[in-house]
């Protein structure tokens, strides 16, 4: 590249920033005006979902031979649940 073309890359990428930055403020103000506060039912499925994940790779792992290593059933397990 020649270095007339790298000036002006560098003077398009300086306006792109700068232009960007004029706009920031009133896209987070937009932004903040449409988020809902959080609620608890928010988190119930959530808490679900942790508990039924945690049961199946418990249940899993407590169906697998005795003589399995344990850094496999733990990897596989994670991996079920």
């Amino acid at each position: 590249m020649t270095g007339q073309t790298l000036r002006w890359l560098r003077a398009e990428g300086s306006l792109t920033m700068h232009l960007r930055r004029a706009r920031a403020p009133l896209t987070v103000q937009v932004l903040g005006q449409a988020r809902e506060p959080a609620r608890a039912e928010d988190a119930r499925p959530l808490g679900l979902l942790a508990l039924l994940s945690v049961g199946a790779a418990v249940a899993f792992a407590k169906s697998r031979p005795a003589e399995t290593p344990t850094d496999e059933l733990i990897v596989v397990s994670m991996c079920v649940g």
